[in-house]
């Protein structure tokens, strides 16, 4: 006897209602109703001749047969993903301008090298290149594609979620006197201020140090890293990177952020926007070092999940 043909839908579905954990959101995801939902899944598991879900009061979980399932499923969407990628790449020319942003530490020393690689790839793309830390300009397509630091990403955008960034209390060894210190013994040292744009770094200065001896305030991170660098107080900077000083004390996971790559939702289907997109994706999360930047978003909500344009 052959092997039960299935429909390509019905797995999507299966993954949906294993990610949601229920049929309800697994049905907005999918813009479909929750009926609809329930058939595919009888008529996958009636096919298969196997039960994939249990359900209970909380919602529903995943049998083993129904992960061993939802694994290929989850190959075969990675396949079919690269199979269109590829074909855009050789049914478009990736060419014209992309208008970048990127706060402090990205915009110097990590963007530049990636945007030379960009180009080597597909010479016929220019970039504008732009310092900034706003959130409002990808969605007023002031900008094609924008790498902030948040908790969480705008409405009006197409957001991917890179990584999370701690945040530490970092000096020169001879400032910090120890190669670690208590949250008592931070606050008896010097330490950088932040005024302008609220981060996570501000909020906890505010909260812990109100009394501290600031003997300088910065409204950038990595104006304080300078003047850390030179010894002259402490800084909260991003954990992750790499600022030749040593992090003495880690801010509580309340104060965390994160790094996200955004563009604008009329932009998605833009050529050179979908590939530059990929390949920065590609190229940050696999560099811990370099997808770490100084954030100066606000950050006080937590990260959504990732989306893809």
């Amino acid at each position: 006897m052959p092997p039960p043909s299935l429909d390509w839908n019905d797995l999507k579905v299966l993954v949906a209602v294993a990610e949601q954990g229920n049929l309800k959101q697994a049905a907005l995801e999918l813009d479909v109703n929750p009926s609809t939902v329930w058939r595919k899944i009888q008529a996958l598991e009636q096919r298969l001749g196997s039960q994939l879900l249990v359900g209970d009061r909380g919602g529903y979980s995943v049998t083993d047969n129904g992960q061993a399932v939802i694994d290929h499923a989850r190959k075969m969407a990675a396949h079919a993903e690269a199979i269109q990628t590829q074909a855009c790449a050789t049914h478009f020319v990736v060419r014209g301008l992309i208008r970048v942003t990127a706060p402090g530490n990205l915009a110097w020393h990590v963007l530049p090298p990636l945007l030379k690689a960009f180009r080597e790839r597909h010479p016929e793309v220019s970039f504008d290149l732009r310092e900034d830390v706003a959130m409002v300009d990808v969605g007023r397509q002031e900008a094609d594609i924008a790498l902030r630091g948040s908790r969480e990403a705008p409405d009006d955008t197409i957001a991917h979620f890179l990584r999370p960034i701690r945040w530490c209390v970092c000096g020169t060894p001879e400032l910090a006197g120890a190669d670690s210190l208590t949250l008592e013994e931070v606050v008896q040292r010097p330490l950088i201020g932040f005024t302008g744009t609220d981060n996570p770094a501000k909020r906890w200065l505010n909260r812990h140090a109100r009394q501290a001896n600031t003997p300088v305030h910065c409204n950038s991170v990595q104006a304080a890293y300078r003047c850390a660098l030179e010894g002259i107080g402490l800084a909260i900077l991003p954990e992750n990177h790499q600022w030749n000083l040593s992090c003495v004390y880690t801010l509580p996971s309340e104060y965390d952020s994160g790094l996200w790559i955004l563009t604008h939702p009329e932009m998605r289907n833009a050529a050179r926007i979908r590939a530059f997109w990929d390949f920065l994706i590609e190229a940050l999360s696999s560099d811990p070092a370099s997808a770490v930047t100084p954030s100066e978003a606000n950050a006080e909500h937590r990260p959504q999940e990732p989306v893809r344009p």
